[in-house]
């Protein structure tokens, strides 16, 4: 898909892997190249990720993800403001089991954050939070003519402790600096439509529908259900498919984003049609066309127009050379 609608301004970052039997070992750095950009700089990261390893012979799961980094905020045609080292470490026991058809995974863990500086450079911080919870989950299904139909009703239940340091004496750089106490249900319900074809099972429709619902009022939110989500995808044929999904707010009354497209495949080639909506931002209708001329060559043509202004915003004509390892465009 196009890349500059999902991602107007993309990072530019180095990332290197390594996979373990129960573990992941990452390094990441992600420095500031365009001085116009406002970004926050991991010179560089470091994290390890276990995946749930049962404690020996006993029915719990242990799980820990530890990342430190020395992160620098730079702003746009200015450069580095904000900088401070980082380090956190989560620790989760999980106890999974089922009761009367219900899957049950009760959880809590502690998170411990170091700072080397606060919103000021007097001293040094530690903050230490307590979280816990339970995700439930169940499924039922029924044969209809050949179509199985699947319901799964989900519930997350998450409990943040308030932090033992307020974030408003820190730097607020990403996700991670804004934690704070947090009592939540998350309600989900997912519906599938199936069907076998050439032996194998295929989903020819989804629904899935989300919403969260705050017990206690945080500082971002007040109390009650916030927002719902929903996503649909439609896969009746192998010619074409159908994908929709949307954020709704059901304090304010009013959707925040909908994103909706229609794929059509005629031989090799593929047409698509879209819709993109984003609240006091843009209402766009994107159109675009893919026809392979031969095992190396591909002619693509794509159109966005934007509802607002009544401008076609982008024409974008292309011709894909493909040199194996290599595409020329």
């Amino acid at each position: 898909y196009r890349e500059y609608e999902k991602v107007t301004n993309p990072k530019t970052f180095l990332l290197f892997s390594h996979v373990y039997p129960n573990a992941t070992l990452s390094f990441l750095a992600e420095p500031r190249v365009n001085k116009f950009d406002s970004v926050l700089q991991r010179i560089p990261e470091l994290k390890l990720e276990t995946v749930n390893q049962k404690i020996g012979q006993t029915p719990f799961y242990y799980k820990n993800t530890s990342q430190t980094a020395y992160l620098s905020s730079a702003t746009a045609n200015v450069g580095p403001t904000n900088d401070l080292f980082r380090t956190d470490i989560s620790n989760q026991l999980t106890y999974p089991f089922r009761f009367m058809s219900v899957d049950f995974s009760p959880y809590a863990g502690h998170r411990d954050t170091y700072y080397s500086r606060g919103l000021t450079d007097q001293e040094d911080l530690l903050r230490g939070m307590f979280f816990g919870g339970m995700d439930m989950s169940t499924k039922f299904y029924k044969i209809y003519n050949g179509l199985r139909h699947v319901v799964t009703p989900t519930i997350q239940y998450r409990y943040q402790h308030m932090p033992t340091v307020n974030r408003a004496k820190l730097l607020q750089l990403d996700g991670i600096d804004s934690l704070d106490k947090q009592d939540m249900v998350t309600f989900g319900l997912e519906n599938k439509l199936q069907a076998k074809r050439d032996g194998a099972a295929v989903d020819l429709a989804t629904l899935i529908l989300t919403s969260d619902y705050n017990i206690e009022h945080s500082s971002t939110a007040g109390t009650g259900f916030q927002n719902l989500k929903y996503r649909f995808e439609l896969k009746p044929y192998s010619m074409w498919e159908f994908d929709s999904q949307a954020e709704y707010d059901t304090v304010g009354d009013f959707f925040k984003t909908i994103t909706s497209d229609v794929w059509a495949h005629t031989g090799k080639a593929s047409t698509t049609l879209g819709y993109r909506y984003k609240r006091n931002e843009s209402s766009q209708l994107t159109m675009g066309f893919t026809c392979p001329l031969n095992p190396f060559w591909k002619v693509n043509i794509y159109e966005r127009f934007e509802f607002r202004t009544g401008n076609l915003v982008e024409q974008e004509y292309t011709l894909d050379r493909d040199l194996h390892c290599w595409t020329v465009q």
